[in-house]
């Protein structure tokens, strides 16, 4: 379908222009305020990437060209983010930022161009003047944005997810209370979970360590987590959340313990486990292999196996139950439309070291 207009926020500047130096050629510079386009899809709206350039959606480049070159950031301005799909509107004219966030996006024709940046739910773009055989340089941040309220947030007993992404300077979730399995109220995980509609009004979302897992195992709300995700959700569950994991998505991820009795998987001993790095992305913005992974409680959840199209980000070996080799940071891809889940056996409480830190912030943007 075809992709509705941009949007942009109310009471925000609809750009800056400002002036900037390309190889020693001055220049002008317009950065833009856009936040996502979207696709409607049938029971809801669901993020989509408004990428055409593989599609024959754009045109060819024609003419003399030039560059573009910057660094994209988180909205906080601070935190670079690695993997962004950087892109002209014109066929083939496209990259990826490198692992501390830098770019450089060669053959785009002179003259004044929007360049889109796109990772994930997040997304942002630009307006430069490009000079053909000169790199424009962006010498401002470029911040990705999205729209807080489109991201749903469970709370639970053992994870702030939430924080991560305040840290990364994104506020407004929509929150929605994990603590107890209460389909009559509005707010609460049963209500959310229970309800594919209800869920796709939402980029993401986000499940936290120690809401109530007392719904995994009915039918519909199985039937509803893999509605959302089939439809281009996105879903993360953390530790203690596995049971959602579990019962909607079976064959992606082995858990400890009987897979039908809910929370028999919660038997890992506290302790430090040296984490492997299997993610050639994720080890190049950490800008190391081995990780420090603090499990500061018992009782955390463990995984022993994965499927062959789930993606393995870190692994470890666990001694007690001894699982050489567990896959302890995944995500896989439900149906065709972009949908993902990821889970996560550490997460954002006290236990957190800094490449732990790192970790989930990096994951935030990545699916």
């Amino acid at each position: 379908m075809a992709p509705v207009g941009n949007k942009r926020r109310k009471g925000r500047m609809k750009g800056i222009a400002i002036a900037v130096t390309a190889a020693g050629c001055a220049g002008l510079l317009w950065l833009g305020c856009d936040s996502r386009g979207f696709s409607p899809t049938e029971g809801g709206v669901v993020p989509r990437q408004r990428d055409r350039s593989l599609d024959g959606g754009f045109p060819a480049p024609d003419g003399p060209t030039g560059a573009a070159a910057g660094i994209v950031y988180a909205a906080n301005a601070e935190s670079r983010i690695a993997g962004v799909k950087a892109y002209a509107e014109y066929q083939g004219v496209e990259t990826l930022t490198g692992p501390a966030g830098d770019f450089v996006l060669g053959g785009i024709p002179v003259g004044r161009q929007i360049i889109h940046f796109e990772k994930g739910i997040f997304a942002t773009t630009v307006e430069a003047v490009i000079e053909e055989g000169m790199t424009t340089y962006i010498d401002v941040p470029i911040a990705l944005e999205v729209d807080a309220g489109k991201i749903a947030i469970v709370r639970g007993s053992y994870d702030s997810i939430e924080e991560v992404l305040e840290r990364l300077g994104y506020y407004g979730f929509a929150m929605y209370n994990g603590m107890g399995w209460d389909a009559s109220s509005e707010k609460n995980i049963a209500t959310l979970v229970g309800n594919a509609r209800e869920m796709e009004k939402y980029y993401a979302v986000f499940l936290n360590c120690g809401v109530s897992t007392d719904g995994a195992t009915d039918p519909e709300v199985k039937a509803a987590l893999r509605a959302y995700t089939a439809g281009g959700g996105k879903l993360y569950a953390s530790d203690w959340a596995y049971d959602y994991v579990e019962q909607a998505f079976p064959d992606h991820i082995t858990f400890f313990g009987d897979d039908l009795t809910p929370h028999s998987a919660a038997a890992g001993m506290s302790g430090v486990i040296p984490g492997i790095v299997m993610d050639g992305p994720l080890g190049a913005y950490l800008g190391k292999s081995e990780v420090e992974l603090n499990y500061n409680l018992g009782q955390w959840v463990v995984t022993t196996d994965s499927g062959p199209e789930t993606k393995v980000y870190v692994k470890g070996n666990v001694p007690d139950p001894e699982v050489p080799g567990a896959p302890l940071l995944v995500s896989f891809s439900e149906g065709d439309q972009g949908g993902r889940v990821v889970y996560t056996t550490f997460h954002n409480e006290a236990q957190t070291s800094a490449d732990m830190d790192a970790i989930l912030e990096f994951l935030v943007f990545d699916f």
